[in-house]
This record gives C-alpha cells, structure tokens and sequence, in this order.
C-alpha cells in the first residue's frame, strides 16, 4: 500500500509502542537487525512512523502470536502478512464454514452488491438466532472489514457501504419488535461528543429480542436531554455505546455527568471499545450475552417489583 506523504498523522516511537503492544526496546532492535518498522527521522534525531506502518505492526502482533517468527515476519508487507495470518489459524469446521460465509459476504463487497450482501445476512440471521449473529456475524464482519482496511484492501468508500446495509438490517429487524412490543422502555444514546451508533444498533436489538422497548435518541446526546427522555418516557434503564474513537478522559466525564443526572435507582449501562472503565453506579458489558443474561435475570426482576408497586398503589386508592 503506497505511504502516505502527508506526515501530520505520524506518531512517535512511544505511540507506536502504545498502539501496537510491542516495546520500544523491541522495535528499535527489530530496526537495526531486520531494517523494520520503518520510519522517518526528523532533523532533531527524534523519528515518526506512518500510521500504515503501525497497521502494518498490528499484523506482525497477531502474526507471531499464531507462533510465527518474528525474524520471518518482522518485514513482511501488510497483505502477505494478512495471507499468512489466514493460513496459519487453526478453525474447526464450524468456523471454517463461517469464515468461508464472512468470505462470500466481503466478496460482494467488492462488487458493490447489496442484494446478494442482505440476502447472506438475512439467511445468517435466521440459521444463528440473534445474538450469535451479533457476535459470530456482525462482529466478525465489522473485524473483517477493519483488517482489509488496514492493509489498504478495502476503501473507506466500501468500508462506508457495507457499514450503512448492516446499521440499515439491525435497524429494520429492532424496529419491526419494537412496534408490536409492550415492555419495559430503555433509552439508547451516544454521549455528547460520541458520532459512533452502530453499538445502539446492536443493543435495540437485544433489547427488542427480549420484548422490552427502545427509545432511541441516537448520537451525541447531551446530559440533560437524556436524563430528560428518561423522566418523560418512564424508562427502566438508560443503554449508552461508547467507542474507542470518543477520548477516555471525555467518556469518563459525560458518563459522571449523566450518572448525576440521573435517579440513583435506575440503571446506567455501557457498552463498546471504550466503555473499559466501571464506575460506581454503573454497569458496563463487554458481551451481547451477559448484556442479555442481565435484562432476564438481574433487571426484568426489578421491573416487576417496581410494576408491582405501581399497581397496588393504584389499588389502594381504588
């Protein structure tokens, strides 16, 4: 993939190492043994590495993680890197067949075909059941979809089309539940600051699955405005999707900030790359799973309890 030769996104040695997992004693060997990672050297001695480069060091990392020897790998290009990956991950059958199902759907990527790209997902949707096509599908799509970006295979064009059917499947499929559903209402919202909704997607879907109901507010959503949606609709949760994208010193101040904007009582959840951090107060997921296994067993308790109440009051003045 050619280099890029606007250099204001080129990190620092430290930065590399932060982003990569390799130390900065490894990769200042590797350079003077193997001649690799390459970098540019600036008039003050100090050098800069391009972020093609540190994609590029990602697929070393996973690369020697499958036992590969650095001395073989160190130099390889993003896309033999990317060959040589595939080759050497031990799948079962199972995940043969999904791997070669997550193949045939990047395939009509490619050739821009949306048809044969949502008929693929609705026939995983209905042979998986909802959450594993969250996971098995969807997340390993998206993961596919970042390495082929990474290694310069896919542009973010593509990366944009396939992106927009997936948002636009979840959402027809959650919507669709919501309409006929009479449960509990979550309000769903990004934080102020935070564009990524795909994890909102993800969990209305859940949600919706479970027969519960999605207010959703979208993106970058003020304190207040939620906290208000929450009083207006009588909400028994608020769902938050965090991504690695939003700065963790922000995240963590929005979050605070909602959290005090909101009843001690009801719950405050997080999901997503960046929801890494649990505070008091709130609860975060990294699973579809326990995030169901949560509204079941933990919340749709509390709901009862609290519906419960609601009626033996309305009994009492009866």
């Amino acid at each position: 993939m050619k280099e890029s030769t606007d250099t204001k996104d080129w990190v620092s040695i430290g930065e590399v190492s932060k982003q990569t997992g390799f130390s900065v004693f490894n990769l200042r060997m590797w350079e003077r043994r193997y001649g690799a990672p390459t970098s540019l050297k600036l008039a003050s001695g100090h050098r800069r590495y391009s972020p093609q480069e540190i994609a590029r060091l990602r697929l070393v990392k996973k690369a020697i993680a499958l036992k590969l020897k650095p001395s073989h790998v160190a130099t390889m290009t993003a896309q033999d890197l990317a060959k040589i990956i595939l080759q050497n991950e031990n799948l079962s059958p199972t995940k043969l067949l999904e791997r070669q199902d997550l193949e045939k759907i990047v395939t009509n990527i490619y050739a821009w075909s949306d048809q044969e790209i949502l008929g693929q997902l609705e026939a995983d949707w209905q042979k998986l059941g909802y959450l594993d096509f969250l996971d098995i599908r969807v997340c390993d799509l998206l993961g596919k979809i970042g390495e082929c970006w990474e290694v310069g295979e896919m542009s973010i064009a593509s990366e944009h089309f396939v992106s927009s059917l997936l948002e636009t499947f979840l959402q027809n499929k959650w919507r669709r539940a919501n309409f006929i559903n009479s449960g509990s209402k979550f309000v769903l919202a990004t934080l102020d600051g935070e564009k990524h909704t795909f994890g909102l997607q993800m969990a209305a879907t859940v949600i919706t699955a479970v027969k519960h109901n999605v207010v959703y507010l979208g993106a970058s959503i003020d304190a207040e405005s939620i906290a208000s949606a929450v009083e207006q609709s009588g909400a028994a949760a608020v769902i938050i999707s965090i991504s690695e994208h939003l700065d963790p010193q922000i995240a963590a101040r929005e979050i605070a900030h909602l959290r005090s904007h909101l009843p001690q009582n009801l719950p405050l959840v997080t999901g997503g790359k960046g929801a890494t951090t649990i505070r008091r107060g709130i609860e975060c997921f990294s699973s579809f799973y326990s995030f169901e296994k949560w509204i079941e067993n933990v919340l749709n308790p509390k709901i009862n309890i609290q519906q419960n109440k609601t009626h033996n009051k309305r009994d009492s003045h009866a």
